[in-house]
């Protein structure tokens, strides 16, 4: 799908720290695969799983009966909430396949076909793990990231920044079982087969705004980084300080901003607003696209993960310039 749009203003302020995860497996250190990140030392065990040669990210390739087990720890038992984070990319859908999941408590899976092959999560509130959160059907060779949150109340899984959610209020009973990504479970008969990413577990849920700033990465930014104060841009000449993510053809071109998208995981990007608020009381975008139902506006108001703003825009996709108002 080919995306242009021109005229935009963003508000977006100064970035400042988040909470961390509890556990975090990046894979980076090629000695020591199941090493904790996060600085509790919590290391896991790394079961068949093997790194590509030559691979431009840390990740860990997977064949249906490997992975990782990560033992059980009082920090891992979310019968307050808590939040599962991780990237996996599929290299088959035939099957239902165990993503991360620990038994009597939760569930992130790749559903069977004849339930119609979505990746979704699933709480064990009260002994039952119905009704799942269903997210987006599987494709093979996508790149997914992948949040599930459960705050006591709602269960909402986050697939490419798209939120999917339920109602699921009552009590979670931990078993102290390890956690099992990638590997064969109970309910998911078949493992992973594919590439998995970094993993991040969280002993509390994410808010939405969370999510979306370690989604789009907004921790990433220098402090010194160029502040820019425009509220239009016109891309007249260039892109303008705007730039792309799993983009093509990213470039300006007659007054427009252009790219080649081709779904979820796709975004562009202006980290360097820093623009008053006061005054200004609506963003307005005029785009056009030739494909697709929906897209997403998240831009950020103050310095915290509460401060980001995210809505979601229906697309007229018949290849004209439309004006979409915030």
């Amino acid at each position: 799908m080919w995306f242009a749009f021109v005229g935009v203003a963003v508000l977006l302020g100064a970035l400042a720290q988040a909470e961390g995860p509890v556990a975090e497996y990046t894979f980076a250190d090629p000695v020591a695969l199941g090493r904790d990140t996060s600085g509790r030392g919590h290391n896991a065990d790394v079961r068949g799983a093997r790194q590509p040669a030559g691979a431009a990210r840390a990740e860990l390739l997977l064949d249906g009966q490997s992975g990782l087990v990560i033992p059980d720890a009082e920090f891992l038992r979310g019968p307050n909430g808590f939040t599962l984070e991780a990237e996996f990319r599929f290299s088959a859908v035939d099957r239902s396949m165990n993503l991360l999941s620990k038994e009597g408590e939760y569930l992130l899976r790749l559903d069977p076909p004849q339930e119609g092959g979505r990746i979704s999560f699933f709480v064990n509130v009260a002994g039952s793990l119905e009704p799942r959160v269903r997210g987006p059907v599987a494709e093979v060779g996508k790149q997914y990231r992948v949040y599930a949150t459960w705050d006591g109340a709602k269960a909402t899984l986050w697939v490419n920044g798209v939120s999917y959610a339920v109602n699921r209020g009552g009590a979670l009973n931990p078993q102290g079982a390890p956690v099992l990504v990638g590997l064969p479970s109970q309910f998911g008969p078949a493992g992973l087969q594919g590439a998995l990413g970094a993993v991040r577990l969280y002993d509390y849920p994410l808010s939405d705004g969370e999510v979306l700033w370690r989604h789009y990465d907004l921790l990433d930014q220098s402090p010194n980084a160029r502040r820019e104060r425009r509220t239009r841009f016109e891309f007249a000449d260039n892109t303008e300080g705007w730039a792309g993510r799993n983009v093509e053809g990213l470039r300006a071109e007659d007054g427009v901003l252009r790219a080649k998208v081709g779904g979820y995981g796709c975004l562009l990007l202006q980290r360097g607003l820093a623009v008053p608020a006061v005054g200004h009381e609506y963003l307005s975008l005029r785009m056009s696209a030739t494909t697709g139902q929906s897209a997403r506006l998240t831009f950020l108001t103050g310095k915290t993960p509460a401060d980001v703003r995210s809505v979601e825009l229906p697309l007229k996709a018949d290849g004209r310039m439309h004006a979409y108002v915030v």
